[in-house]
């Protein structure tokens, strides 16, 4: 099975110094991992931006984000390659990113790698928009599937630019963080708060009785009483993924909530245990 992911686009980076570049502005360790999801945070820990980054270890790397962030993404990048000699190119026109659950075979390849998120999630190709796979999804909902299944968090729709703090989200555990890289952005109250070791608001995917109106980022969620326990960060069909405060999650009545007159079952996630 597969999917054309239509809102997604690829930026390429390239010039000497490029990984060194990023690696810089970025939460994960790209100089490490040829294949990695990332986030870039403002001085406060903060959510700007996440993306894939696929490094071809000759001085290009080609960024997966979404296309409703590629052009503010581009000139923020832009706005710290000062003198530096690299160039952005935008491939949205030469390029799509699949989505796919079983082995598939494409001609015309850029990259095709495991999404690094998750273990269960699917593998993410990007092809030539000329290739005849463009009008062959075999579903055009797949990624979402798998998306509200295993909570997976998309900065772009589960998260508030400029002010989640993306440490709250299990980023960590989302594998789009690494401990042991050098400085970057944000990076100092992302350590502070894991040294701390006190994380209150996890994420929790929640299924609903029936099909919910979808959820604009900050719905807030109630328990039975009343009481404000969290927010919804996204939903699709009965399925959402929400931000709780851990101890508001334990004293919920038979883990069911309320939500605009919709009763709600909420569960931890899968991947708050790899």
């Amino acid at each position: 099975m597969k999917e054309i992911l239509v809102d997604r686009k690829i930026l390429k980076i390239v010039g000497n110094g490029s990984v060194s570049f990023l690696q810089k502005l970025v939460t994960n360790d790209i100089s490490l991992n040829k294949y990695s999801h990332n986030y870039l945070l403002n001085g406060q820990g903060r959510y700007l931006f996440d993306f894939f980054v696929y490094t071809t270890g000759n001085n290009v790397l080609y960024i997966d984000c979404y296309d409703e962030q590629v052009e503010q993404l581009s000139k923020y990048l832009k706005k710290y390659m000062l003198n530096l000699a690299l160039q952005i190119d935008y491939l949205a026109d030469d390029y799509s990113v699949v989505y796919c659950k079983s082995s598939q075979v494409f001609d015309d390849v850029l990259f095709d790698e495991q999404d690094p998120r998750y273990h269960m999630l699917g593998r993410r190709v990007a092809i030539k928009r000329e290739s005849n796979v463009e009008d062959k999804s075999d579903n055009k909902e797949l990624y979402k599937e798998d998306k509200y299944n295993f909570s997976i968090i998309d900065g772009y729709l589960d998260m508030i630019q400029e002010k989640s703090v993306v440490i709250e989200y299990g980023i960590d555990r989302q594998n789009s963080v690494s401990y042991d890289k050098g400085c970057y952005i944000g990076q100092e109250v992302v350590s502070r708060i894991r040294h701390q070791g006190v994380i209150r608001k996890k994420i929790y995917k929640i299924t609903f009785n029936s099909i919910i109106k979808q959820s604009n980022i900050s719905s807030d969620l109630y328990d039975n009483e009343g009481n404000k326990i969290g927010r919804i960060c996204s939903s699709w069909q009965n399925m959402a993924i929400a931000q709780i405060r851990e101890e508001k999650f334990l004293m919920l009545k038979d883990s069911t909530i309320l939500h605009n007159g919709n009763l709600g079952q909420v569960a931890t996630t899968a991947w708050q245990h790899q």
